[in-house]
């Protein structure tokens, strides 16, 4: 029996939290940015294969990839067979409230991963 892939679709509030660290890391340099690329990309293959396998943060559905080679966390919500990529957020912020991450998912974007790299 053939594993299940889930569809991951980005929302806006992904968007702007990507574009705002990408211009961060390109200012330090382009390497850097490359590697931050490089774990989205990682991170965006594990929860494609099982999202189930990480941690709930809330009790409304919220699961969270932490990234292992860069400060930051990944926000998502699963339903049936696609997840939601809410947030990326750097682990010295605060905790996001339940409402701020029901904020960050209107309008999720379908877009393959592709794109995110030919984004920048």
């Amino acid at each position: 029996m053939p594993l299940l892939k889930f569809q991951l679709l980005y929302g806006d509030g992904f968007w702007k939290d990507f574009q705002e660290i990408i211009s961060c890391y390109d200012v330090i340099s382009a390497d850097v940015c490359n590697r931050y690329l490089d774990e989205l990309w990682i991170a965006g293959e594990k929860i494609e294969k099982n999202p189930f396998a990480f941690s709930m943060v809330s009790n409304i559905g919220y699961r969270r990839l932490l990234f292992k080679k860069f400060p930051f966390k990944m926000f998502f919500k699963i339903d049936t067979d696609t997840v939601y990529i809410i947030a990326l957020i750097h682990e010295s912020r605060h905790c996001l409230t339940k409402q701020q991450l029901k904020s960050k998912t209107t309008t999720p974007t379908f877009l393959c991963r592709f794109l995110i790299f030919n984004f920048y």
